[in-house]
C-alpha cells in the first residue's frame, strides 16, 4: 500500500518493475458460436439480431496461430477448416461460394482462398451484393 507501480517488483521476473510493459506480445481471436447445427430451421442470415450462443477465444503469439486454435475448438470444428464443408463441390467460380453473411461465410472464404481464388475477387463479390443481404 502506498507504492507506485514503478516501485513494486514484478513477481514473475523479479528484475523488472510492475509498471514495465511486457516483451511478450500476444493476439486474441474470438469467434462466435452459432447453434445452427441444433436449430437447422433457423434463419442463418446474420444481421443486428443476436444469434450466437457463445464464443471461442484463442490466444497465441501470431494471428494465424490464434485463428487456427479458435477454428479447431470442438464447438466450432463442425466444418472442415481446409476446404469448407465436405458436401461443397465448389470450384474456382466465385459465384458458387456462399459469401452472404451467415455462419458459413468464414469457411467459404477459407475454401475459396485454398482453391486459388484471389482475395480481391472474394472482396469484390461480397461488396457487389452486400446491399441485398441487409435485413432491416
Amino acid at each position: 500500500m502506498g507504492k507506485r507501480l514503478d516501485e513494486i517488483p514484478n513477481a514473475v521476473t523479479g528484475k523488472t518493475m510492475a509498471a514495465f510493459e511486457p516483451a511478450l506480445d500476444y493476439i486474441v481471436v474470438k469467434i462466435p458460436r452459432w447453434p445452427f447445427d441444433k436449430f437447422a430451421s433457423g434463419d442463418r442470415l446474420l444481421g443486428t439480431q443476436m444469434k450466437a450462443t457463445g464464443e471461442v477465444m484463442a490466444i497465441d503469439r501470431t494471428f494465424e496461430a490464434a485463428f487456427q486454435k479458435a477454428v479447431t475448438f470442438p464447438g466450432i470444428r463442425q466444418k472442415d477448416t481446409s476446404l469448407g464443408r465436405r458436401k461443397w463441390t465448389l470450384g474456382t467460380d466465385i459465384n458458387t461460394y456462399p459469401l452472404e453473411p451467415t455462419d458459413l461465410r468464414l469457411w467459404a472464404v477459407m475454401a475459396a482462398l485454398r482453391r486459388g481464388i484471389a482475395p480481391q475477387a472474394i472482396h469484390d463479390k461480397q461488396i457487389s451484393t452486400c446491399g441485398s443481404w441487409i435485413k432491416w
